[in-house]
């Protein structure tokens, strides 16, 4: 925590004192989400995070819910919006950093104490580094130059891996030179083995946000706080010789109302911000248990409904319907049996494989329903009729869901 951000914090403790109900709610939540971090990245990465980079935490929460479930271009608007915040925090860098450089001028400053000067070149330091840093973090250097690239950044694999050995069955240790060896000569059996396990290794992308990847995008805003904490610090430290120590004698007492300037305008100006700053907090937290509330009713998830394959034929993604409760179940809406992913997936295959997939699909009476409703001659209900049939019941489950959501709003104001 920066030394603004303490300042602040002991400025908004107003609002705590006043709401003692929501300051307890605050302190369950933060030891939950702390338990939480712990259980998914360990306590020293966890501990790293909270003492040197909180703000890196609000990163991976933004990950987990607008990046991994979500389309191509949210994804790309995600990182669009971190890369015009780094233009931003370059301009702001350059200027402090400048301003570091003036404060290395003021009169008498060899007079003041050493830990001033040494503030102002903190200052310095810091205020160019935030600058490299935020060219360095751009989407450009790092190749991301498509939707799959930037979650491929901003995540990390799974930790743990009991979904592929339950999917791998009697041998889960096979390894990646393994699977690179499939060849058409090896054995059918084999070859579905191998392909099976690196489709199940597939499915654990892209679900846990990457603390690295998080820290990597806070560090300029990181910096550039370190630059102006350390600025205000040298400066009131030059200040607080200057009232103490007469390094400018012309000064007189003027000295003494130059520093209770400086400390009113300073406090005043962290107050501002910080003091609305934990209201509008107070104000989440009603909302943040609401949602925690509707997801503990099963509210928030949404019924999986019948997708048209004639729809889902000409569109290479998902609709936003799987996408939507991917993000609130975190499962996925549409479920193919383990051949068909392999045939979508990997191509081509020996013949054997071809065979043996085929001769599994054929067996399967739900596949064989599938491929009747892709005749023409065998669909009497047409797209239309689908269409219709789906908007009806989206009106129908909306109207359900305000109705819902108009008694929870009821029974918290009677709380």
């Amino acid at each position: 925590m920066s030394g603004i951000e303490a300042a602040g914090v002991v400025l908004g403790i107003l609002p705590f004192m006043a709401s003692a109900r929501e300051s307890e709610a605050r302190i369950s939540t933060q030891i939950a989400r702390f338990r939480a971090h712990i259980a998914r990245n360990g306590i020293v990465m966890t501990f790293y995070l909270h003492i040197l980079f909180p703000d890196a935490l609000f990163v991976m929460e933004r990950v987990e819910r607008y990046v991994l479930t979500a389309s191509d271009q949210e994804v790309v608007a995600f990182m669009k919006s971190y890369n015009s915040s780094f233009n931003m925090i370059g301009v702001a860098g350059a200027i402090i950093a400048q301003v570091a450089i003036s404060a290395l001028s003021l009169t008498n400053l060899e007079s003041s104490h050493w830990t001033g000067t040494a503030f102002f070149i903190t200052s310095l330091v810091t205020g160019a580094l935030s600058v490299f840093f935020s060219c360095a973090v751009s989407p450009a250097f790092h190749g991301l130059h498509s939707a799959e690239d930037i979650k491929d950044f901003l995540t990390k694999p799974t930790p743990s891996n009991k979904d592929v050995e339950e999917a791998d069955g009697d041998n889960p240790s096979l390894s990646f030179r393994q699977i690179a060896s499939i060849s058409p000569s090896m054995s059918a059996a084999r070859s579905v083995q191998l392909r099976h396990h690196f489709a199940a290794t597939e499915l654990q992308k892209w679900k846990a946000a990457s603390p690295h990847a998080a820290v990597m995008l806070v560090v300029p805003m990181t910096l550039l706080k370190v630059a102006l904490n350390t600025f205000l610090i040298g400066l009131g430290i030059y200040l607080g010789k200057l009232c103490t120590a007469k390094i400018i004698p012309s000064y007189g007492t003027g000295s003494v109302g130059i520093l209770v300037f400086y400390i009113v305008s300073t406090l005043s100006g962290i107050a501002m911000y910080y003091v609305a700053q934990n209201y509008k907090y107070l104000e989440r937290a009603r909302l943040e248990r609401w949602h925690k509330q509707k997801d503990d009713l099963g509210l928030n998830e949404v019924v999986p409904r019948p997708v048209n394959p004639d729809v889902m034929a000409s569109s290479g993604h998902q609709p936003d319907l799987n996408s939507r409760e991917q993000h609130r179940t975190g499962k996925s809406a549409v479920e193919h049996d383990d051949a068909a992913v392999l045939e979508e997936i990997y191509s081509p295959m020996d013949e054997q494989g071809q065979q043996s997939i085929t001769a599994s699909r054929q067996s399967d009476p739900a596949h064989n329903n599938d491929l009747s409703t892709k005749d023409g001659s065998t669909n009497t209900i047409g797209l239309n009729g689908d269409v219709r049939h789906l908007l009806k019941e989206l009106l129908d489950s909306q109207e359900e869901s305000l109705r819902i959501n108009k008694r929870l709003l009821e029974a918290l104001s009677r709380e």
